[in-house]
């Protein structure tokens, strides 16, 4: 059980702000879906230790919690969070019910 992210790391095969779009046939510009080079640090156990997680996995388990530290955190204009963060804090209600029903 995660208890609480408690910092992030952008590694070097992250994309870029720069190429965080891509340009298709017809001229619309669409935002590339990836969460690559991005990891967070959670506080997982009862005595304090600590683990690196994947955005990936953070994102699947914890979406809400996570899509929250990014905004609090000015992470939002990443290519890796803004294409699911501002979705994910708009249905935080309709995820949180889903999520008790599972």
């Amino acid at each position: 059980m995660v208890k609480n992210i408690v910092n992030h790391r952008k590694e070097n095969n992250a994309i870029e702000k720069c190429d965080g779009w891509i340009i298709t046939n017809s001229g619309t510009r669409r935002r590339k879906i990836t969460t690559k080079g991005w990891s967070f640090e959670v506080l997982e156990w009862d005595d304090g230790t600590t683990s690196w997680v994947t955005l990936r996995d953070m994102k699947e388990s914890q979406p809400i919690e996570t899509a929250e530290y990014c905004a609090f955190n000015q992470l939002v204009d990443e290519p890796a969070m803004a294409w699911w963060v501002p979705f994910t804090l708009k249905k935080k209600k309709q995820i949180i019910s889903k999520l008790k029903s599972k």
